[in-house]
């Protein structure tokens, strides 16, 4: 007789409820276990940052599509070597006799305000990016680059057809000052130019920048072939392009140049610096006038002794005021009347922001460029040839300038003339 075994409808009931909340309690842990997987996921691949291999920051300011995009690359624009290392800071390698700026004011020029610090009136800037290469050549300049000056020269001892002109039978600087005067105060019209022997080439630069060497290396700039017969001395340059201001601000330009240098901006004159004085067609005007004071805001460097005992070291120019993104046409002019010694230096004061300074409280002003250069002094002198930088010609240690400058967009305009 066979046993069947059936099981009670409580038990039965028991054990379906049994499975069944097993069942859930399977299905919560699933639940639980990929909530916590997704969530360490989520925290370890997006909210903890990767650490990201460090780049240019390329400051370019508004799209242009005049201004070619370029990838940012640092270099020697002396030199056309590419730079590794970040701009070196200057290093004044020992202390002056004074510890704090040697300044002279002009009579409508406010005094800059001293503090431990530096100084507040000659204020400077932060780190300022730096826009596509350098050119292949600084000083005078050298090939196209997007975001440049562009640069004529003229003979001034020489007609345009070759013969010469009454300011090459000159011996003194009187009728070459009055003429660079007459150029400077006249609206920079480069038609009175027309006259002169003006080279078959123009160059670009990106600063301006060239420790004091001898006259030649700017016509062998120009004409470095000598196949043009441009001659040394007495010869003038301008250079000419449309600038955009990396930042809204009043800004200053600070120059040095032996012979002279102008600056004009907007449509006015800003600066004049070097041997004379261009604004008044006054030699030697800077050293002292009849009451024996120094009319002009000069800046002495530890060494530049070459420029600070020629010069009187580099003259601060009056102040504009700028909207960021906004085009200026701005000129630089360039001109050596006797021959000899010859080299400038272009910077830029920005105002209203705390500054750098050298090791004896000189301020630290930046270098005015349109790109990323970084020149140094020693690279300038490898470009210059060896017989221009030798002799009596006393050489510059160190032109000191911020090397967190800031870029000022540029779009080249031909300056030159067609002869009449």
């Amino acid at each position: 007789m066979a046993i069947r075994f059936r099981i009670a409808d409580t038990a039965r009931g028991s054990m379906e409820l049994l499975r069944h909340r097993t069942r859930w309690y399977a299905v919560i842990l699933m639940t639980i276990i990929l909530f916590v997987f997704l969530t360490i996921l989520y925290v370890t691949k997006i909210l903890i940052d990767v650490p990201l291999q460090p780049e240019f920051v390329v400051y370019r300011g508004e799209a242009d599509e005049e201004v070619e995009q370029t990838q940012p690359k640092q270099r020697d624009i002396l030199g056309g070597r590419a730079l590794v290392a970040p701009p070196v800071t200057p290093v004044i390698t020992a202390a002056t006799d004074f510890a704090h700026p040697s300044f002279s004011m002009d009579a409508n020029m406010e005094a800059p305000t001293m503090t431990t610090d530096g100084i507040d009136a000659l204020s400077g800037s932060d780190l300022g990016d730096g826009m596509g290469e350098g050119s292949e050549h600084g000083g005078m300049g050298g090939k196209k680059v997007d975001s440049a000056f562009v640069g004529c020269f003229w003979d001034l001892k020489r007609t345009a057809d070759g013969k010469e002109s009454d300011y090459g039978k000159s011996k003194g600087v009187d009728l070459l000052l009055a003429f660079g005067s007459d150029f400077y105060n006249g609206g920079w019209d480069c038609g009175k130019l027309a006259k002169f022997m003006q080279a078959k080439m123009q160059l670009y630069n990106t600063c301006f920048f060239m420790p004091n060497c001898k006259d030649e290396e700017a016509v062998h700039a120009y004409d470095h072939t000598g196949k043009q017969g441009l001659k040394k001395g007495s010869w003038l340059v301008v250079y000419r392009a449309k600038v955009k201001a990396p930042v809204s601000g009043t800004f200053r330009f600070v120059g040095a140049a032996d012979t002279v240098m102008g600056v004009r901006f907007d449509g006015h004159n800003v600066l004049a610096c070097g041997l004379h004085n261009l604004r008044n067609a006054t030699a030697y005007e800077w050293r002292r006038d009849a009451e024996g004071k120094k009319k002009r805001l000069l800046v002495q460097y530890e060494g530049t002794e070459a420029w600070n005992e020629n010069l009187g070291g580099f003259e601060v120019g009056d102040p504009v005021t700028v909207e960021a993104g906004k085009w200026y046409e701005m000129q630089v002019m360039i001109s050596e009347f006797g021959g000899g010694e010859f080299g400038f230096c272009l910077l830029v004061d920005e105002q209203g922001t705390e500054k750098r300074t050298t090791k004896d409280g000189k301020p630290l002003f930046q270098l005015f460029r349109t790109d990323f250069s970084a020149p140094t002094t020693e690279s300038a002198y490898e470009a210059i040839l060896d017989e221009n930088k030798s002799g009596d010609i006393p050489l510059i240690k160190e032109i000191p300038y911020d090397p967190d400058s800031r870029v000022w967009v540029a779009k080249p305009v031909d300056v030159s003339v067609k002869m009449k």
